[in-house]
């Protein structure tokens, strides 16, 4: 705790922690010190001279911004020697920025106008001509840089280098020459570039789906939530006219921990929004008839049908022939419904899980996001949070750089992180690694560092020498579930902290897990008195004919789960499915009924973050054409036409957030017995030479970001990584268009990217693109197997867009 020390700042006696810098010092009085390159989560530059103060002592001007407030120091921010200072970096500013308010799209939100108007002349005492930079410059695919405009605050730069790591911005040149430039002159490409457009305090960057679309005047900001990924990102959405108009962080909460990388958005929330008026959307119910045949219907007739078919599948199959799977899209009060309308009918057929997981709640093992803020080993198993959790990865970046904690990977594909880590392939096996090292743990083994030693004996040794280890897994596998409850069970008893943060695949998997929507568990982790089948044992009852009709909301098993061959089979023998889709997507278009529903933007309701928070939705646009409804409307409506008894809205809000209830999650076990998952039949995996990873990307997936024309540009190409060594062998190089095949399936027009980040043996395929779907290879979620078919020589123009070979 820092000692408080007594300042005066403009005749104002001021408390503050000692090293507190000045200008944080002045707000606590409301006292605003005007600055250009500060913000409190970037390191103080001192590069504007904007935040000029006077120190009783000190014969000239001093920097608010980096000047840290010592015990009786005397601050005066706003005497005449102070404005004269001011206004004399205005004047110098405005020497050769071009007077272009009225075009410029920061107009009305720069800072730089504020302190012109503030400070500024009438009219200039240079007699000399502007300087011109270029205008209009193209950093990337979703910004466009103003030379001209640029006041040279660095904060994208300083942005780049010390938040993100990446190091794509540099400034270029000296002087008055000086300019915002990329390294190597390449494009600008980060998942979050975006942040750089809301840091600068002028309109020198911009965004190319916002340039010239409205004034901060004519739009309304709501805080909401992001659904895109676990996160769970606070943000505003700024809407004109009922269409959302851009997506910004939420730089008005206080981060309750400090730490300097939170609070930021990734790019796919700030520029995957012109899906919601997309012309391809579902704007009203759907019924297939023939085989690609749809007949509109009036949302009584389409609820009608879905109930009366959903109730006769009841009574002459038994409940057990209906099913739900749910998906991310949902909140916590339409995943309650969910699994509140299926069991209702009784069946206990309920699962959110489309990539095989086991859980998303870490449970009574649990850490929390802050904990990575004191963590001296990171050990990241199965999951790829670059990819998956993109703002959380930022956190796990600055505990590396900032607070220097040991990064360890434990998988068979490298993530493309910026800072320094340790890779261990485990060949699909890292449980095996796991207890390897915590028996060696547990011996109290202290074995000599020597060159070639296994794995497994250097992740002990970076075990016992760790004060704190958080353990980011992906929920997956009941084997892998085992190791880390034993090895975070040997940490703790040895007093060392210890817990696991889980990073899943879907954006309120924690949420719908509570909610009950598992076949194990009721709403608030309650044991099912007797479970039902899991979203494996759905498709292999509908594969055989057994499960009579299927429910999913806000899924794509098509292209999202492992088994291809499964969810094939299963969608074509199940006589009736009803889904709820923004966009006829794979699965909506082998579905009987479809039922177009509202976008997270468009409705209310809560989702759980992976840390566990509830965070609430907020409408801030509309459809602007049909009368979709909202999953919780559809799923009321469902329930009394088939006369469940459903809950009210007050109930309903009541009964969601008794079952999210922290107290719940934290007693919760990952390896009760009652998670077990679906005993699967022995299967031959196909035979092939490579061995094939699915490969995430932030980019990908067959909804929103498959129907947004303006996010196309970011959308990662259909690509086969392979190993340097690998593609000299097959006599390939970078560009050739290749197909990956095996005797399930095959995935056609890949582009080859030379990479080290898969193993000699392995390819890399990304996963959920609907141009190239890497499931079609697989009839198990175990190892997959396939060969590489050279189909056309050349260099292909690729969007690598977080994708990048090494």
């Amino acid at each position: 705790m820092a000692k408080t020390v007594t300042v005066t700042i403009d005749g104002v006696k001021v408390e503050a922690p000692e090293g507190e810098l000045m200008i944080e010092a002045a707000k606590r009085i409301g006292h605003h010190v005007p600055n250009f390159c500060y913000y409190p989560k970037l390191e103080p530059a001192g590069l504007c001279r904007m935040c000029l103060i006077r120190i009783e002592g000190q014969p000239k001007l001093q920097l608010g911004c980096n000047t840290r407030v010592t015990d009786g120091m005397v601050i005066d921010t706003i005497s005449e020697a102070v404005e004269t200072g001011r206004r004399a970096q205005v004047e110098f500013l405005l020497l050769n920025h071009p007077l272009d308010c009225p075009v410029c799209d920061k107009g009305g939100e720069c800072v730089l106008q504020d302190y012109a108007m503030a400070y500024g002349d009438v009219a200039s005492r240079s007699g000399m001509p502007k300087m011109n930079k270029p205008k209009a410059v193209d950093l990337g695919p979703t910004i466009v840089l103003d030379e001209q405009r640029c006041v040279l605050c660095q904060r994208c730069v300083r942005f780049d280098n010390e938040i993100t790591w990446e190091r794509n911005l540099v400034t270029a040149s000296r002087g008055v020459y000086t300019i915002i430039a990329t390294e190597g002159d390449q494009p600008y490409d980060s998942y979050f570039s975006g942040n750089t457009t809301e840091l600068c305090p002028v309109g020198a960057l911009t965004s190319k789906t916002y340039r010239f679309k409205a004034r901060p005047w004519d739009v309304t900001p709501t805080l909401t939530v992001c659904t895109q990924c676990p996160v769970g990102c606070s943000t505003f959405a700024d809407s004109r006219f009922d269409v959302l108009q851009r997506t910004r962080y939420d730089h008005e909460t206080i981060d309750p921990h400090g730490d300097p990388a939170g609070d930021w958005i990734c790019d796919r929330v700030r520029y995957n929004i012109s899906y919601l008026t997309d012309e391809r959307r579902l704007n009203t119910p759907m019924v297939r008839s023939g085989e690609d045949q749809w007949v509109d219907l009036a949302w009584s007739d389409a609820i009608d049908l879905a109930a009366s078919t959903l109730k006769d599948a009841a009574e002459h199959f038994g409940p057990q022939a209906i099913g739900a799977i749910g998906g991310g899209r949902l909140t916590n009060q339409e995943a309650y419904l969910l699994q509140h309308v299926v069991r209702g009918l009784g069946s206990a057929n309920v699962d959110y899980r489309l990539h095989d997981e086991l859980t998303a709640t870490p449970g009574r093992l649990a850490a929390q996001v802050h904990d990575l803020d004191d963590a001296s080993l990171i050990i990241e198993l199965g999951t790829n949070s670059v990819e998956l959790a993109p703002v959380f990865d930022l956190r796990v970046r600055y505990a590396v750089e900032r607070r220097g904690a040991t990064l360890v990977h434990l998988g068979d594909v490298k993530p493309n992180w910026p800072v320094h880590f340790r890779h261990f392939p485990t060949e699909g096996d890292a449980a095996s690694m796991l207890n390897e090292a915590a028996e060696n743990v547990r011996r109290g083994e202290d074995l000599p560092k020597r060159a070639g030693e296994p794995p497994a004996q250097t992740l002990a040794r970076l075990l016992r020498g760790a004060e704190r280890v958080v353990v980011i897994w992906d929920g997956r596998g009941a084997s892998e579930a085992a190791a880390i409850e034993r090895l975070i069970g040997l940490l703790r008893d040895a007093d060392k902290g210890a817990g696991v943060i889980v990073v899943g695949y879907a954006a309120n998997a924690r949420g719908a897990e509570s909610m009950g929507m598992h076949p194990a568990l009721q709403p608030g982790y309650r044991p099912a008195p007797q479970a039902g089948l899991d979203t494996e044992g759905m498709l292999r009852a509908s594969a055989s004919g057994e499960l009579k009709a299927l429910l999913i909301f806000g899924a794509n098993p098509l292209l999202a789960y492992p088994n291809g061959a499964l969810v094939r089979a299963a969608l074509e023998r199940v006589p009736f499915i009803v889904t709820t889709e923004l966009f006829m997507t794979q699965t909506a278009v082998k579905s009987h009924v479809v039922l177009p529903v509202k976008a997270a933007f468009e409705k209310t309701g809560s989702t759980t973050t992976m840390d566990g928070e509830v965070k609430q939705l907020a409408i801030s646009c509309a459809p602007q054409a049909g009368e979709p409804l909202t999953d919780r409307e559809v799923l009321a409506l469902l329930g009394d036409a088939m006369g469940l008894q459903m809950p009210s809205d007050s109930e309903l809000e009541q009964l969601a957030a008794a079952a999210a209830a922290p107290e719940l999650a934290r007693a919760f076990s990952f390896t009760s017995p009652v998670l077990a998952r679906t005993v699967r039949p022995a299967a031959t995996p196909a035979q092939g030479a490579f061995t094939v990873h699915s490969v995430p990307r932030l980019y990908a997936g067959g909804g929103t970001s498959a129907h947004d024309t303006a996010f196309e540009p970011l959308r990662p190409h259909p690509t086969a990584y392979l190993h340097p060594g690998d593609v000299e062998e097959l006599g390939l190089e970078d560009g050739d268009t290749v197909t990956v095949r095996n005797g399930l399936g095959a995935v056609d027009g890949l582009t080859v990217v030379t990479s080290k980040k898969v193993a000699r043996g392995s390819i890399g395929v990304i996963a959920e693109l609907p141009e190239a779907p890497v499931n079609v290879l697989a009839d198990d979620c175990g190892s997959v197997h396939a060969d590489v078919v050279l189909i056309r020589k050349g260099r292909q123009a690729l969007n690598l867009a977080g994708a990048q070979g090494e």
